[in-house]
């Protein structure tokens, strides 16, 4: 027992160590541990009583800390960086990614003209789907490759099914190769001139948007589902666009209530676009506690004959796949400068009806 005390074993009553060093020494005795407790409690008892006894010498205990070894193992750098290095690093991308989000907060973008110009709000594309209106989509990539014909992607290019939704993929006849060669098109090709892209649910299933942004090679403005954006004019105009995919609110009296509801309760814009629900729709009001003038409107996309509409009993809707303002930086305010169109034609026509 005192052999196990120094090789770091405990006395009884304490934990830790190597173990129990009775239990240990139970296979050298050849007794049970029984047979040696009631020994250890004997022989205690005749040193209570001063008598002669055989007690093992409890505080012969050495700690293993302190008992030589016999394995010794290499010495191996630890694997990761120290918690305060990590927490440094962490504290860095808080700081970035805070000053990232504040940069974005309405973002401004130069437009280096005087003369006045067509932001139009492209709807839904969903390019790859068999209801997608090509003919009239190339009409439009037309009219939006023209001078001071400028665009904004509301989302949802492909329909990049996922999950159970793959299933849908047998009803359509381009594949997902062909799916990103038509956003190429949409993106390089078409020629459109583009300020920039919001992503859908669907462009974000499956990495989506970041294969879209690693096309992006004119580093044109992308954003995940919305955007706050000012543009700014040599004149001095300002106008502030909030852009979201879709905002938060329905009505069934309102194709725009969603962006009604954010212009009044947080206001800060001069337009309120949105797409998503494939249908469309406008409305402007002066609001009442500012005075100032606002345009909401939602743009309807170019997905036709849409399955999943019929057997929800939604409405199909022919008009309004692209909408649009006609921005005039001449104008000192944004209450007379900015005119919403729900016809890209109309729209172009009312700029070059009105330019020098």
């Amino acid at each position: 027992i005192e052999r196990y005390l120094r090789a770091g074993f405990t006395p009884p009553g304490e934990t830790g160590g190597n173990g129990s060093a009775v239990v240990r020494s139970v296979d050298d005795l050849k007794v049970s541990i029984r047979t040696l407790r009631e020994w250890i409690e004997r022989e205690s008892q005749a040193a209570y009583l001063g008598e002669d006894n055989y007690l093992p010498d409890w505080s012969l205990y050495v700690s293993p800390s302190s008992v030589e070894t016999i394995v010794e193992y290499a010495d191996i750098p630890y694997d990761d960086l120290e918690i305060e290095e990590i927490l440094d690093i962490l504290e860095k991308r808080n700081d970035k990614k805070l000053k990232n989000a504040e940069a974005r907060n309405w973002q401004p973008i130069k437009i280096n003209t005087n003369q006045p110009i067509v932001v139009a709000f492209v709807g839904d594309p969903h390019l790859d789907d068999p209801g997608c209106d090509i003919k009239l989509l190339r009409e439009h990539a037309k009219l939006l490759s023209q001078d001071n014909v400028f665009a904004f992607n509301i989302g949802d290019s492909t329909n990049n099914w996922v999950g159970s939704l793959q299933r849908l993929y047998k009803d359509q006849d381009t594949s997902v190769k062909t799916a990103r060669k038509l956003i190429k098109w949409f993106l390089h090709d078409s020629k459109i001139n583009w300020l920039g892209w919001l992503f859908g649910n669907h462009d974000e299933w499956e990495n989506g948007d970041t294969i879209i942004k690693l096309m992006n090679t004119q580093g044109i403005l992308m954003e995940n589902w919305a955007a706050k954006l000012k543009l700014v004019f040599p004149t001095g105009l300002e106008v502030p666009m909030w852009l979201s995919h879709d905002f938060k609110g329905k009505s069934q009296f309102n194709k725009v209530h969603g962006n009604v509801k954010a212009a009044r309760e947080r206001r800060g814009a001069c337009v309120y676009v949105s797409g998503h629900t494939h249908d469309w729709g406008a409305y402007t009001e002066e609001h009442p506690d500012t005075g100032e003038v606002y345009h909401a409107l939602r743009a309807r996309g170019y997905k036709f004959n849409d399955h999943y509409a019929l057997i929800n009993g939604f409405s199909e809707t022919k008009h309004g796949t692209t909408v649009a303002v006609v921005i005039d930086p001449r104008v000192s305010d944004t209450t007379h400068a900015v005119t919403p169109f729900t016809d890209l034609e109309k729209a172009v026509k009312f700029k070059d009806a009105i330019s020098n």
